[in-house]
This record gives structure tokens, C-alpha cells and sequence, in this order.
């Protein structure tokens, strides 16, 4: 009988593992719907923005017996081609955030239990946000194009692509209610409701006319890189007043204060010939009272006598640079022959006027707070110096672009607080040690060398088609960081090699992004591509352990000089 059991095949402690997991799995993959629909509806809003978004219509009644206006006659052979979501100036920021929800919800229906320490509830509703400004920005920009003459001849209206995005916005909040709908329960105290009704309000006002144009068109407030910032950090002061978030007396504040920073950069964008529309004033005014309301509670004074020096200069040497932005870094002056009331105006635009500027005032201000704070999940000071060098240069290349345009102080006072930043960043750092994984660096760098000076103007207007493949937009600002941040890892050997298979495939998906867009593939863009592929082949070697068996020739080894 003993050996008639024996005989009997007995199942393996492994398989009864395999089992025990996959009945804890399968209820949490249940439970996680709501991020399935989170994964598709993210990838829909990115494939809407190729879609047309506004369409015109003539009536061509008006041109019986020629008494059709001739702006009204122009639409018609100039304004067929619709708008598409790339079209407008928040298309880049609705397509990484979507790409960004899409990641976190695969995540999360991969590692269920990573589910709730993922900001997918405030990661849904900045891509849904986004979306709508889309539409409310080619709205205003379709208006500009094609009714600005307000013939009647000439009307606008939402193409099917908007409708898609719209729809895809809206089942985005609805899924990701549903997802954290337990925590919505805790925005019931008065301050929590305080603080989202006046962050809810100025993230609406983004939406409405921040700029008038002489001909009564008008532009969005969300078009500008700052206001885009802003709309960003104040969803984010959404979930800072939940108690489950456990944020500090500081961290509020601060990002009232920061929301109210880049609100005010969006408000000085605007120069000659815009005005200044109602948009704009009630947003300075909800920003200023967002900042009032957070500091209810008050605030608790950083200790700055512990602060090295070091950190002290540099921390002046960012708020400087901020405040620099402010400052007019260009000045040109319409000849005394143009015509209408342009004829001898001069112009003098500040540092805020594209994704330059504010990128760099993103940086310097995560390398204010680092270097305050100490914040463990900040990039180095290093790796946040050189992208700052990097964007103010472009900056600086992209405004002084010959001809009558000339550079003024205020880029000036921005490169001199760069130097600095440059100087204190990179103090202390030990000398790389070279080896093959020089190479990837190589590769990182040639891949900086073909996009920056096509975005930056170096290289003229007509010279960069060769290598051109994307337009300058946060999409390229981000590819190039992220450059920078895979250059740092192949220098810290990191024995995890995830990450640098990661960052060449965000850089990857970008490009593509661009890629469709233009649908063409261009010598840089195919020159991208291939990088990214020998990066992710490196990222294999190392995670194989095969570039620790390489080593570079005594020939080559110019250290030892």
C-alpha cells in the first residue's frame, strides 16, 4: 500500500506557490478594472491628437454676385485644411501626460500591489485636463486662423477628433473616481474643500482668454509653457490637502507659492501686439489667494544655519536665475517703415516666452528645494546643473537669431547665475574612470549633438533638415533630460540595469511621437532610433556582465598621460 502511494505523482511545493498566488491575483486584477480602462483610454488620447479637431464651414450664398468679403474669399482657398490636435500649443503636455497615465496603469494592472502608492488618480485627471485644453486651444486658435475677420461667410466647428478626445477625457475621470474612490471621501473637512475649489479655479481659468489680438481674436492662457507648469502643480495641491498624503506644513505652501510663480511668469509672457484679456487678472487673483489659504496653518521657517555655504550660494544662484526670467532677454525694434502702429516700436520679450525658459525654471527650482530639503528622490545637483546650462543656452541661441533681434540683460544675468550653478554642481566630483561603457555615454551625447541644434537655432533655418526630425516642444525638452539622466547612470555603473533599458525606450517612444506626427522618417530621426537601440543593446551587455570584461587599450587610455 506504501508503494502504491509512492508510485502516485505528488504535486510540487513550487506549483502549489504558483496557485496560491494566482488566487490572490486574479481578485486584485478584478478590483483594478478601473486601471485596464485607465491603460486604453490613456493610449486614445494620444492617438487624438492626430485626428482633426476644428473644421470650417463657408457659406458660399455670400459670394453671389461678388458680395462676399475678400478675407471671407481667402478662408476658402487658405482655411480647407482642418486642425489638428497637434495644432495647438498644449498638444506636447497632453501627449506626455497620457503616455505617462498609460505607463502607471500598466503597472499597476501588472503589480497590483503597487496599485495604491501610484499617483494614477492625479495622473488621469492632469491627462483629461490637458485634453480639454486641447480643445478649448484650437478653438482659439481656429478662430484666430479662420474667423478672424468675424465674415459670416466662415464658421468653426469641432471636428470628430475632438469629440474622440473628449469622450476619452471623460471616461479617464470616471475610471479613475472609481479607483480612488475612497479617498475622494476625504476632501470633505473645510480646509481640503478650500483648497480644491480655489486650485479647480484657476486650473478653468487657464482655460479662458488670456491674450487679445487688435482683430478681437484670442488666445488661451494654457497656450503659454508657464501656465502649463502651473496647471500642473496645482493638480497636484488637489492631493496635497488629503490627509492620507501626509504632507508637512512646507510642502503646501510651497506649492501654492510655486503655482502662483509660474502663473505670474504666464501673465509677463504676453507682449506686443497681444493684450491682456479678463483671463489673465482673475487668474493672478485666484493664484494670490490660493497662496493666502495655505498658509493657514502656518509655516515652518527652514533651519539655514546647518546649510554649508556651498548650498547656500547655490540656492541664491537658482532664485536669481528665476528672477532673471523676469527680465527682458531680448530686444528688437520694428523698422520705422512697417506698417500700421508697429512702424519704430521696440519689443523687449522676457525668458518665459517658450519651454526653454520655463524648463530651466522647473530645474533650478527642484535644485532650490534639494538643496534645502535634502530630497532623496531628487536627481543630483550635477545632473540638474547641466540641464539648466543646457536650456538657458538654448535659450539664449533661439532668441538672439540674427537679424534685428539683439540679446539684453537679461540673458546676461541668467548665463553668469548658470555659471555659477555649473561651478558649485560639479565641485567635488571624482574623475570618471574610463572603460567600454564610455561608449553609451558617446552614444547619449551624439544623440544630444543632433537634436539640440536643430531645436536651438544654431544651425540656421534651412541647415538642420538633414538631421531634423522633431519640432521644439516639451517632448524634446524631456528627451533631451532624459539623455542627460542615462549619461549619469552609465557613470554611476548602477548594478540595477533596468533603468537603462527604460530611459532608451521613453526616449524611443517620443521620438515616434514626433515621428508619426511628421510621418516621415528623416535622417536624424532614423539616426535617433538607432541609438536607442545600440543603448538598449549596451543595457543588455551590462545587465549580461559582459562590458566588465572589456577594457579600453593602453593606447587609448588618455588618463594615464
Amino acid at each position: 500500500m506504501s508503494d502504491s502511494l509512492a508510485a502516485l505523482p505528488r504535486r510540487r511545493p513550487e506549483r502549489f506557490a504558483v496557485e496560491r498566488d494566482t488566487v490572490r491575483y486574479l481578485p486584485a486584477v478584478r478590483r483594478l478594472w478601473p486601471a485596464f480602462v485607465l491603460l486604453i483610454d490613456g493610449a486614445l488620447l494620444v492617438v487624438a491628437l492626430y485626428l482633426p479637431w476644428q473644421r470650417v464651414s463657408v457659406d458660399f450664398s455670400a459670394f453671389n454676385d461678388q458680395g462676399g468679403s475678400v478675407g471671407a474669399l481667402l478662408h476658402v482657398f487658405g482655411g480647407s485644411n482642418p486642425l489638428e490636435g497637434w495644432d495647438s500649443g498644449v498638444a506636447a503636455a497632453a501627449a506626455l501626460a497620457a503616455l505617462l497615465l498609460v505607463g502607471l496603469s500598466a503597472v499597476a494592472f501588472a503589480r497590483p500591489h503597487l496599485a495604491s502608492r501610484l499617483p494614477l488618480g492625479r495622473c488621469a485627471f492632469a491627462a483629461a485636463y490637458f485634453e480639454v485644453a486641447v480643445a478649448a486651444d484650437t478653438r482659439s486658435r481656429g478662430m484666430l486662423i479662420f474667423g478672424g475677420d468675424e465674415s459670416a461667410a466662415v464658421d468653426v466647428h469641432f471636428a470628430y477628433g475632438a469629440y474622440v478626445g473628449l469622450a476619452a477625457a471623460a471616461c479617464v475621470v470616471l475610471a479613475a473616481s472609481l479607483l480612488r474612490r475612497a479617498e475622494l471621501q476625504e476632501y470633505r473637512s473645510p480646509s481640503a474643500a478650500g483648497a480644491v475649489v480655489l486650485a479647480s479655479g484657476l486650473l478653468v481659468t487657464f482655460l479662458l482668454p488670456w491674450e487679445r489680438f487688435p482683430t478681437q481674436a484670442e488666445n488661451t492662457g494654457i497656450s503659454a509653457p508657464a501656465a502649463q507648469v502651473a496647471a500642473v502643480v496645482a493638480i497636484f495641491i488637489l492631493g496635497a490637502w488629503s490627509p492620507r498624503a501626509g504632507y508637512g506644513a512646507i510642502v503646501r505652501p510651497g506649492l501654492a507659492v510655486v503655482a502662483a510663480l509660474f502663473t505670474v511668469a504666464a501673465f509677463n509672457a504676453t507682449t506686443f501686439p497681444f493684450d491682456r484679456a479678463y483671463g489673465a487678472w482673475i487668474a493672478i487673483g485666484i493664484a494670490t489667494a490660493l497662496v493666502v489659504f495655505s498658509l493657514q496653518g502656518g509655516i515652518r521657517r527652514p533651519d539655514l544655519e546647518r546649510i554649508p555655504w556651498t548650498r547656500l550660494v547655490l540656492v541664491a544662484a537658482g532664485l536669481l536665475l528665476v528672477a532673471s526670467l523676469f527680465l527682458p532677454w531680448q530686444e528688437f525694434c520694428y523698422p520705422p517703415e512697417a506698417f500700421g502702429p508697429t512702424a519704430g516700436k521696440c519689443v523687449s520679450p522676457n525668458g518665459w516666452v517658450n519651454e526653454s525658459g520655463t524648463g530651466a525654471a522647473v530645474l533650478a527650482i527642484v535644485l532650490i528645494v534639494s538643496a534645502l530639503a535634502r530630497l532623496r528622490r531628487a536627481p543630483p545637483r550635477a545632473e540638474l546643473a547641466a540641464g539648466i546650462a543646457l536650456l538657458v543656452a538654448t535659450l539664449g541661441f533661439q532668441l538672439a537669431n540674427g537679424g534685428p533681434f539683439g540679446l539684453d540683460y537679461g540673458f546676461w544675468i541668467g548665463a553668469v547665475c548658470t555659471g555659477f550653478i555649473l561651478v558649485l554642481a560639479f565641485v567635488g566630483l571624482g574623475r570618471p574612470v574610463l572603460d567600454v561603457r564610455l561608449a553609451p555615454i558617446a552614444l547619449c551625447l551624439t544623440y544630444l549633438a543632433i537634436s539640440v541644434p536643430t531645436w536651438s537655432g544654431v544651425l540656421g533655418f534651412d541647415a538642420p533638415r538633414f538631421f531634423w526630425f522633431a519640432p521644439f516642444s516639451w517632448i524634446t525638452v524631456v528627451g533631451a533630460l532624459l539623455a542627460l539622466a542615462l549619461i549619469r547612470l552609465w557613470f554611476e555603473r548602477r548594478p540595477d540595469p533596468r533603468p537603462l533599458f527604460l530611459l532608451p525606450a521613453v526616449i524611443t517612444v517620443l521620438a515616434t511621437l514626433d515621428l508619426v506626427r511628421a510621418e516621415t522618417i528623416t535622417w536624424g530621426g532614423g539616426i535617433v532610433l538607432g541609438l536607442c537601440a545600440l543603448l538598449a543593446l549596451f543595457a543588455w551587455a551590462e545587465h549580461a556582465r559582459a562590458l566588465g570584461q572589456l577594457q579600453v587599450p593602453e593606447i587609448l587610455r588618455v588618463d594615464r598621460l
